[in-house]
């Protein structure tokens, strides 16, 4: 089960770094308590089965979206075809760029896979609470909401990162994004 609160871990078992990415695709754009219980809805079957979640859909593809459906976890379309995109990838050694040719995966999603599963991986989660940190940070041109296209995500990924680095030098960059989600929550 994937505890919301307590994201970052370099050293999953297969089960739970792909538990960790049916959570990463399901949580973007929805609160994280309840992706969290829909992707431990969702794994079970593979649990109870004695399988990995991705080798348990791979022998019962047809089961994914109705699962997905049972749960009622909504988006199902896009869930359905970015978890069918993430069954042909090796989660230990895939980069960035191939999650995000997973139709259904974006800039973010990619991102907070990779962040908080890989050791020393420099990217940055672009959501509502970063924006509102580099709005307080004065940073140019930060939109109201995470950007879809990849000249202004990579513009805002630099200028946080320069930010990371300078305001916290010596704290991994996982660290950094959960006290900046955890600040502006809490801001709320």
């Amino acid at each position: 089960m994937i505890d919301p609160y307590n994201i970052t871990n370099y050293n999953r078992t297969d089960f739970e770094l792909q538990e960790w990415a049916i959570f990463c695709v399901m949580v973007a754009g929805k609160k994280s308590e309840p992706s969290a219980d829909y992707a431990d809805l969702l794994v079970d079957p593979a649990r109870e089965a004695g399988l990995t979640p991705f080798d348990y859909y791979k022998k019962n593809k047809d089961e994914l979206e109705i699962n997905l459906r049972e749960i009622k976890c909504g988006q199902y379309t896009r869930i359905t075809k970015a978890i069918e995109g993430l069954l042909e990838l090796d989660l230990r050694t895939c980069s960035v760029d191939d999650l995000l040719a997973i139709k259904g995966i974006g800039f973010k999603t990619s991102r907070f896979f990779m962040l908080h599963s890989r050791r020393n991986i420099t990217c940055a989660v672009i959501d509502t609470h970063v924006l509102k940190f580099l709005k307080e940070h004065k940073v140019d041109k930060v939109p109201d909401v995470t950007p879809t296209s990849k000249n202004k995500y990579v513009y805002l990924e630099k200028e946080y990162l320069k930010l990371a680095h300078k305001l916290y030098p010596n704290k991994p960059l996982a660290e950094v994004d959960l006290e900046i989600w955890s600040t502006y929550r809490a801001k709320k």
